[in-house]
């Protein structure tokens, strides 16, 4: 049996944006890290940047997939749509291909149609639970689950040499960090 792991390119590299620096950032980091990516930076409201310097980054950076975070369920609103906004204001594109760059949204729930709204149609967008549905409780599952389904969709399938690998094997192909332990 001849089975197959990759890490495309270096490794997924992410970008995790979060209404709070310490709360809702933090929970995307911790996300991310889990799913196995390279963090490339860490967007927030409150991380002492100006807009104009947080979209330069997202313009520089060309993260694989960007995640987006923040606000308990029922919470707010309108700084979600500011981070969104941004993503909108930087145009970023992926590293490979010239697919939209995959954002997921892990943040309250209530936002779900503002992002939607405005992020829908520029990105490929997928929309998660909330990684923080509550002060109190993390949810990481849901988001690590979409990393690893988008890190195969976007990021491998469009790495130097996947397609060739692809004819190696009839198994799938998993993502390094997902086949470690099994």
């Amino acid at each position: 049996m001849y089975l197959s792991t990759s890490s495309a390119g270096g490794g997924l590299q992410m970008m995790v944006m979060g209404v709070v620096r310490q709360m809702s950032a933090e929970s995307a980091q911790r996300a991310a890290l889990g799913a196995g990516a390279i963090i490339m930076d860490v967007i927030a409201i409150d991380d002492g940047r100006k807009d104009y310097q947080k979209i330069q980054r997202l313009r520089e950076l060309r993260p694989d997939i960007v995640l987006l975070s923040g606000g308990t369920d029922g919470g707010t609103i309108t700084h979600l749509v500011e981070l969104a906004e941004l993503l909108i204001a930087a145009d970023p594109r992926p590293r490979f291909g010239t697919m939209n760059l995959p954002v997921i949204f892990a943040g309250n729930k209530d936002a779900r149609d503002e992002i939607r709204h405005v992020l829908g149609e520029r990105f490929d967008l997928r929309i998660v639970d909330n990684l923080r549905p509550d002060l109190d409780r993390e949810n990481l599952g849901p988001a690590r689950e979409a990393i690893h389904e988008l890190f195969l969709e976007h990021v491998m399938q469009q790495a130097p040499g996947y397609s060739k690998l692809m004819t190696w094997t009839s198994a799938d192909i998993m993502s390094t960090p997902n086949a470690v332990g099994k």
